[in-house]
């Protein structure tokens, strides 16, 4: 309930400002709570106990990253800190970015809160912390060039979050529309003649959705160094789009459409860029459609533009500038009530798609982190009490080592075959050796003296559970006769 306390506490909050100042300290103080929030988190989101394996075996080939980002870890490492200083420090590094953000260019900077809380802060500042480092380098870079008037910032800010997440490199795109403004004859084509280039957008998205799906065109990507095509090979060679995520997409879309038609005029130069750009990461997306993932990390870095467009919009959007003249003078006595109706409708949509995405991802969350009830109540667990989790998910994937001791608990020992069914595991109660669990797991990364070394097998990285086992017993001989083989191989080893 923690979590959902703090996403309606920032909508109140967002609310208020719409309708009167805030006091200046309430948001320096909230913001220093949500800094707090994440930088005190411990074992929240699906990557924070890879990350501790990265952070601990950093020498491991396996596990080689950008220069950026190793070479930040190398220094809390030479400092001989735990794994939970970097994260803190990490993670107060990532905050100050967007607190920039936020003050330099948010009219309602609860709203902007409000925002990133719902799409942002489970999924890419809990999860995908390097890519949260890139994004917010990213769009602080585009807003510093937007208010300095410097095109150089759209160059090397995305550059220094390059260093971080390679998908960084996307955010050089942002010199088309900070150009687009900036070149006034194109500015003022744009505007003059907004009616054709919307019914353009609107057939080149459509155009790349059904182009996206050709094969041929993707297999040109492996023209690219080979390091960076090994990289996203394997999330092109089957289509794996998402309608769901492209609705989700279209929606926000709408929503920001509308409001940027009822704000008309009174916009900046800063907000008409962040305007098209935003309309680019559509189009980028459509263009990489075939492969959910890619085209959703590359999108991230233009959508995240969410974050400023849309406090800004609200507080800007009025009714005439959508209704006819004609229409607006029959409703003139009413026209005050009008106007503050469809406003408020139009917040109401905004604010429900972001509790909607906000509910989703938690759950998307929940479910990935192994939470033994995902549902729409996140628990919140921080560094000092971090192993009272045990009881709420299972071991995450393969960094069931990091899991067990950050739970101050035994590690269970294992076994592990090559075959391929599940992501869970299950105890061998009747096993010689007295297992507790029964997991396969890779080979490096098996402790010594385990049982997988013990019967020297070929494994790879499924797991099973009992209360899976138990499920299936009755209907699925085959992974019932595996058990009985790893119970057999056991007595034989005995």
């Amino acid at each position: 309930m923690f979590r959902l306390f703090v996403l309606v506490l920032l909508l109140t909050l967002a609310i208020i400002e719409y309708i009167k100042p805030m006091k200046k300290f309430v948001f320096p103080i909230t913001f220093s709570a949500l800094t707090l929030m994440l930088a005190l988190r411990g074992g929240q989101g699906t990557d924070y106990f890879s990350y501790c394996r990265i952070y601990i075996h950093h020498d491991s080939p396996e596990y080689h990253h950008e220069p950026g980002f190793n070479f930040v870890s190398e220094i809390f490492r030479n400092l001989n800190l735990p794994y939970t200083v970097f994260v803190f420090c990490f993670s107060v590094t990532i905050m100050v970015l967007l607190y920039f953000i936020v003050t330099k260019a948010c009219e309602n900077k609860f709203m902007a809160l409000f925002t990133v809380y719902a799409l942002y802060y489970l999924q890419f500042f809990e999860n995908g912390v390097r890519q949260a480092m890139a994004m917010m380098l990213v769009l602080l870079g585009f807003i510093l060039a937007a208010k300095k008037q410097k095109i150089w910032y759209t160059l090397f800010f995305p550059l220094l979050g390059f260093m971080f997440h390679t998908s960084g490199i996307v955010g050089l795109i942002f010199i088309l529309p900070y150009i687009s403004v900036k070149w006034k004859s194109l500015d003022n084509l744009i505007r003059k003649r907004s009616v054709i280039f919307s019914v353009l957008f609107a057939f080149v998205c459509v155009s790349l959705l059904y182009i996206s799906q050709w094969q041929k065109l993707w297999n040109y990507l492996s023209l690219l160094p080979e390091n960076l095509y090994a990289r996203i090979e394997p999330y092109i060679t089957t289509p794996t789009f998402s309608p769901m995520a492209l609705m989700s997409r279209l929606a926000f879309l709408a929503v920001i459409v509308v409001l940027y038609i009822g704000c008309n005029g009174k916009l900046s130069d800063m907000n008409r860029m962040l305007f098209r750009g935003y309309l680019i990461g559509i189009l980028l997306y459509c263009a990489l459609f075939r492969s959910e993932l890619v085209s959703s990390r590359f999108n991230a870095y233009l959508k995240v533009i969410e974050i400023v467009l849309i406090p800004n919009l609200i507080g800007h959007f009025t009714l005439k500038n959508i209704l006819k003249p004609l229409f607006v003078s029959r409703l003139a006595e009413k026209k005050r009530w009008l106007d503050m109706s469809v406003k408020a409708c139009v917040v109401i949509v905004t604010v429900g798609l972001l509790g909607f995405m906000y509910l989703k991802t938690t759950k998307d969350v929940m479910g990935q982190s192994k939470y033994n009830n995902p549902g729409y109540i996140y628990p919140y667990f921080t560094v000092f009490n971090m192993k009272d989790m045990y009881s709420f998910r299972e071991a995450p994937g393969y960094v069931y080592e990091e899991y067990y001791a950050m739970m101050e608990r035994e590690q269970p020992q294992q076994i592990g075959f090559n075959d391929s069914f599940s992501d869970t595991y299950f105890p061998l109660l009747s096993s010689p050796y007295k297992i507790s669990t029964f997991r396969t797991v890779p080979e490096a990364l098996s402790p010594s003296g385990s049982v997988v070394s013990l019967l020297e097998l070929e494994n790879t990285d499924n797991i099973y559970s009992e209360k899976d086992y138990v499920e299936i017993k009755e209907k699925d001989t085959y992974k019932e006769d595996h058990y009985r083989r790893v119970k057999d191989l056991l007595e034989d080893r005995k």
